[in-house]
């Protein structure tokens, strides 16, 4: 079980996890900070959720896409843990080959 925000995209209006934590209330601290250093969203909000590891892995996988595609350092897979890092730096690595074609 995790503790997920959402945002919403300013662009689209697509609602996506865009953090998973253990608890209900760092979820909601880290939704606010999202909100104010990504001004592409529009709202956060905390949903518990229940993920398969599959479905952990596509989120994950898609925030290394989403930070390749916005230019955000790559240092910041040395925050996941193992396998989440390596799944996070094939997703970024797979962007950055698209844009380079």
């Amino acid at each position: 079980m995790y503790f997920a925000v959402y945002g919403m995209y300013r662009a689209d209006l697509s609602e996506r996890v865009i953090a998973l934590l253990s608890s209900a209330a760092l979820a909601r601290v880290v939704g606010w900070e999202m909100l104010a250093a990504r001004p592409w969203l529009v709202r956060c909000w905390v949903r518990r959720v229940y993920l398969s590891r599959r479905e952990l892995d596509v989120i994950v996988e898609r925030w290394g896409r989403e930070d390749a595609a916005t230019g955000r350092s790559i240092t910041h897979a040395d925050r996941l843990p193992q396998p989440f890092r390596d799944i996070y730096l094939a997703g970024y690595a797979d962007a950055r080959k698209g844009a380079d074609r």
